[in-house]
C-alpha cells in the first residue's frame, strides 16, 4: 500500500477506467437506439464513405423503380385508348360490311353513314383525351430520330444511354404506319366519312421585312445576341432584316446570319456561319426567349471541321407554323397571301380580313359553304372538311393561301357506304387503320415487357445494394446488447473500485494517533 496521499494514483486509474467504460457504453447505447454501427464518420471513416455511396445508389435505384411504375401507368393510358379505338374500328368494319350489301336501300345506308360519323367522332375524342401531364399521347407527328422521342423514361440510376428508355409511337423504326400518316385521328387514319382535304406542310417562314413581333416567330425573341464577342440588341432594329445586316456587315464579327436557302423544306431555318475557314464560332444570348432560342440554335462554341465553315443550325423550323391570330401579312407566311378562295360556290378573299382566323371563320360560319377550315400549328397544315356526310367538297379556286399549302382545286369525295363499291373501299381503309393501331399496340406491349424486366432487375440490384450497405453500416443488435450488458457490469465494478480507492488513503490516519 502506498503511503503517499497527495496524489491518489489508484483512484485516478479507477476513474480513467470508469470514463472509458462510460464512453464505450454510450456508443453501444447509441448503436442500440439507432440500429446503426456507424453513426458518424469517426466511427469508421472508410465504412462511412462506402455506406453513403451504397445509400445514394439505393435511393437512385428506388426512384428509377418509381419512374418505371409511372411509365407503365402512362403506357397503360395509351393502351387503353388504343384498345377503345380498335373496338370502334371493329364496329365500323362491321357496319361497312353491312353497308356493302345491296339488299339495303338509300335510307338504310344513310343511317349507317350517320352511325359511322358518330363512331368517327368518338375516335377523335379518344385521341384528344389521351393526355398525360398536358402532353398528347396519340396525336404526335412522324419522327425519325431519338432526339424527337415523345417520352424519355429514366429507368436507371445513371446518366448513360442505357439508363433511358425512349417511348415514341411515331418513330418509323418503331411503328411504320401503312397509310403514310401519323397519329390516330380519323383524318390521319383515313377513316373519316366526311369529304376533306389536307395540305402539305406549309412553307411558312420568317418575313425579314417585318419587326421581330410580326415576322412569324412562334414567340417574339428579345434581349441580345453575342457572336464572337460582338453584342447586338434586338430592340435596336425595326426589322429582322436590319438586324441581319448589322451582324453581316460588322467586320469584327467574322460571322454571318442567313435565312435558309430557297428549297421550301429549308424555309424558316436560320443559320449562323463563320466567315473564315476553320475558325471557331462562339454564340450566346440574353432574353427569354432569346433570338437563338427562338431559332432552336443552342449557345456554345462550335469548332469547324477541316476546310469547312463552322455552322450552327437547328434541324427544326424556327416557327411552328402560321399564327392565325395575326393579320395575313404578319402571320408568318413566307410569301404574300392574296387571291380569292372559292369553296362549294362560296368566295372569300383573305386580304379582306384582319386575321387569318377571321378569314377561316367567314367560311366556317357560312351555312352555304358547309365546311370547316382548320389549321394545325404543330404540323403546320391547313385542312378543309365538309360538314355534311355524303356530300362532295368542291374547291374552285385556292388562292395563294391554300395554293402554297398544297391544296389544289378539285372535287373531293368523302368515304361512305352509300354504294356497295364505296363500302368495300371504306372497309379497306378501316383494315389499314386497324393495322396501324395493332402495330402500335404491339410496340406498347414490347415496351411494357421491357419495363417489367428492368423493374425486376432494379429491384434485385436495390435489395443487394441495401444488403451490402447494411453489412457495413447497421449494428448487430445481439452483439451490441451483449456488449452493453458487459459494459454495464464493468461500469458498476469500476464505480466500486473507485470508491475503494478513495477509502484506502484514510488508513494513513492511524499513523497520527
Amino acid at each position: 500500500m502506498s503511503t503517499r496521499i497527495n496524489t491518489n494514483i489508484g483512484a485516478l486509474n479507477a476513474l480513467k477506467s470508469l470514463n472509458d467504460i462510460g464512453n464505450k457504453l454510450s456508443i453501444a447505447q447509441l448503436r442500440l437506439s439507432t440500429g446503426k454501427r456507424i453513426n458518424n464518420a469517426a466511427d469508421d471513416a472508410a465504412g462511412f464513405s462506402i455506406a453513403k455511396k451504397f445509400n445514394t445508389r439505393s435511393k437512385g435505384l428506388g426512384q428509377a423503380i418509381n419512374n418505371i411504375g409511372t411509365a407503365k401507368n402512362l403506357i397503360s393510358v395509351t393502351e387503353g385508348h388504343l384498345n377503345n379505338i380498335v373496338n370502334i374500328l371493329t364496329q365500323m368494319k362491321t357496319k361497312a360490311i353491312q353497308g356493302a350489301d345491296d339488299s339495303l336501300g338509300t335510307a338504310e345506308r344513310n343511317a349507317i353513314n350517320a352511325e359511322l360519323a358518330a363512331l368517327v367522332s368518338q375516335i377523335d375524342l379518344e385521341v384528344n383525351q389521351a393526355v398525360w401531364n398536358e402532353k398528347g399521347l396519340l396525336n404526335g407527328i412522324k419522327t425519325s430520330g431519338d432526339s424527337d422521342a415523345i417520352f424519355n423514361f429514366q429507368i436507371g440510376a445513371g446518366s448513360t444511354i442505357s439508363d433511358v428508355l425512349k417511348f415514341d409511337l411515331f418513330n418509323d423504326s418503331n411503328v411504320g404506319f401503312s397509310t403514310g400518316n401519323t397519329g390516330f385521328t380519323t383524318k390521319k387514319l383515313q377513316v373519316n366519312v366526311k369529304a376533306h382535304v389536307e395540305g402539305n406542310r406549309h412553307p411558312s417562314g420568317i418575313n425579314m421585312d417585318n419587326s421581330f413581333a410580326d415576322a412569324g416567330f412562334k414567340d417574339t425573341p428579345n434581349g441580345t445576341v453575342t457572336i464572337n464577342g460582338r453584342t447586338f440588341n434586338l430592340s435596336d432594329y425595326a426589322t429582322v432584316y436590319q438586324f441581319y445586316q448589322a451582324v453581316n456587315t460588322d467586320p469584327l464579327v467574322n460571322a454571318g446570319i442567313t435565312l435558309g436557302p430557297m428549297p421550301e423544306s429549308d424555309r424558316g431555318l436560320i443559320r449562323v456561319v463563320s466567315s473564315t475557314l476553320g475558325s471557331p464560332l462562339v454564340i450566346s444570348e440574353t432574353g427569354s426567349p432569346g433570338f437563338l432560342t427562338a431559332a432552336n440554335i443552342p449557345e456554345g462554341t462550335y469548332d469547324a471541321s477541316p476546310g469547312v465553315y463552322t455552322t450552327a443550325i437547328s434541324t427544326s423550323r424556327i416557327v411552328n407554323g402560321i399564327d392565325v391570330s395575326k393579320s395575313i401579312d404578319n402571320a408568318g407566311f413566307f410569301t404574300g397571301v392574296s387571291g380569292p378562295v372559292t369553296i362549294n360556290g362560296v368566295t372569300y378573299n383573305p386580304s379582306s380580313y384582319s386575321t387569318v382566323q377571321a378569314f377561316m371563320d367567314a367560311f366556317n360560319n357560312d351555312a352555304n359553304a358547309n365546311v370547316i377550315i382548320s389549321y394545325d400549328r404543330t404540323e403546320d397544315k391547313f385542312s378543309i372538311e365538309q360538314k355534311s356526310i355524303g356530300t362532295n367538297l368542291t374547291i374552285s379556286t385556292t388562292g395563294i393561301i391554300f395554293g402554297v399549302a398544297g391544296i389544289v382545286a378539285g372535287t373531293y369525295t368523302g368515304a361512305s357506304v352509300s354504294t356497295s363499291s364505296s363500302a368495300q373501299n371504306y372497309m379497306r381503309k378501316i383494315d389499314n387503320a386497324l393495322e396501324d393501331v395493332s402495330k402500335s399496340l404491339n410496340y406498347i406491349g414490347a415496351v411494357t415487357n421491357r419495363l417489367t424486366y428492368q423493374e425486376n432487375s432494379l429491384t434485385t440490384s436495390k435489395t443487394n445494394t441495401d444488403a451490402a450497405r447494411s453489412r457495413i453500416e447497421d449494428a448487430d443488435m445481439a452483439e451490441e446488447q451483449l456488449n452493453t450488458t458487459k459494459l454495464q457490469i464493468l461500469q458498476q465494478t469500476s464505480s466500486a473500485m473507485l470508491a475503494q480507492a478513495n477509502i484506502s488513503p484514510q488508513t494513513i490516519m492511524n499513523l497520527f494517533k
